[in-house]
């Protein structure tokens, strides 16, 4: 008699729903590598699978996008607060500028245009980002955002927790997370968060001009501000499976 002994892989290519440290206000959970079928299954409890757009890359351990070209679509609308979680490493180069940076999960469809900026996590040469829009009282007040300075071609746990009046962005990887709050005019009245309707995206954002690559194993939506502690418990719980893959978050 042989004995059938399933792997971790094994299992979670095969799972249909998760059980994850922190369940309530989810609504995107997947680990995306293997094919682009189990890169769009949403392990979220009663919660619509993504569709790709384009041809993202399929790997073993992870998947490749190219933001605006090859992404994958969801059906989540922005939410007030939310929190968007990810495991994800920078492939372009130097990545500078909108034309080689990617976005990893966003809502952005026009940063030149009130009210248009969405809710945005990020890669540059030198930084991860997230970034949320705010109602502004004059044409220079539009979002605000916090950066966190990592080698971004490393893998990373990135976390981006926006509420009602801040947002609080970094790896859990590495580097020190940045709280930023809502900004003011100048006449010491402050903005409001503003919420597009926009769905979000994974991989892309809706902007032509932000066509940079990464490589992405994992991405989370909540559509609530997750607690420190939640985010602690979901890392921890989500490293073990990226090591499985040979990823070290």
């Amino acid at each position: 008699m042989a004995l059938l002994i399933k792997t971790a892989q094994d299992i979670e290519s095969s799972a249909t729903d998760i059980k994850l440290p922190r369940m309530s206000n989810l609504k995107l959970c997947s680990f995306m590598n293997g094919s682009l079928g189990k890169a769009c299954r949403n392990l979220a409890p009663g919660q619509n699978d993504m569709t790709y757009v384009g041809a993202p890359v399929i790997n073993d351990s992870y998947i490749g996008i190219h933001s605006y070209n090859n992404y994958f679509q969801t059906d989540i609308v922005e939410s007030e607060t939310c929190t968007l979680l990810s495991v994800a490493r920078l492939t372009s180069s130097p990545a500078t500028n909108s034309a080689t940076r990617p976005m990893i999960i966003s809502t952005l469809e026009n940063s030149g245009l009130i009210n248009k900026f969405g809710v945005n996590q990020f890669l540059n040469s030198a930084s991860t980002t997230g970034s949320a829009e705010v109602t502004p009282l004059t044409s220079t007040v539009r979002y605000w955002s916090g950066a966190t300075t990592i080698t971004t071609t490393d893998w990373h746990f990135h976390y981006t927790i926006i509420n009602t009046s801040s947002v609080t962005h970094g790896s859990k990887t590495a580097g020190t997370p940045q709280t930023d709050t809502l900004p003011s005019d100048g006449s010491g009245v402050s903005s409001t968060r503003y919420v597009s309707t926009r769905t979000f995206r994974v991989g892309s954002s809706y902007m032509s001009s932000y066509a940079g690559t990464a490589d992405i194993a994992f991405a989370a939506i909540y559509d609530s501000a997750l607690s420190d502690a939640d985010v602690i418990a979901l890392y921890e719980f989500i490293d073990p499976i990226m090591a499985a893959r040979g990823i070290t978050i």
